[in-house]
């Protein structure tokens, strides 16, 4: 009964997290531009330079562009 539970959380945090995607892809191309991606971590206290940042990006999205 619990694994139904987990599925539901899943599912909810994955529906925001389209949500939140969607807010910042204005472009509706898939992808959030490297500048708004900087700007969206700055903002919450998250400072990167831009090394930092691409290496973020690839460890984390093999493919980005």
């Amino acid at each position: 009964m619990s694994e139904g539970l987990n599925d539901t959380d899943d599912d909810q945090k994955m529906a925001m997290l389209r949500k939140a995607f969607q807010m910042f892809d204005t472009t509706k191309s898939g992808y959030i531009d490297v500048l708004k991606i900087s700007t969206i971590l700055n903002t919450m206290g998250q400072l990167f330079d831009d090394s930092e940042l691409q290496a973020l990006i690839v460890e984390n999205d093999p493919e980005s562009k």
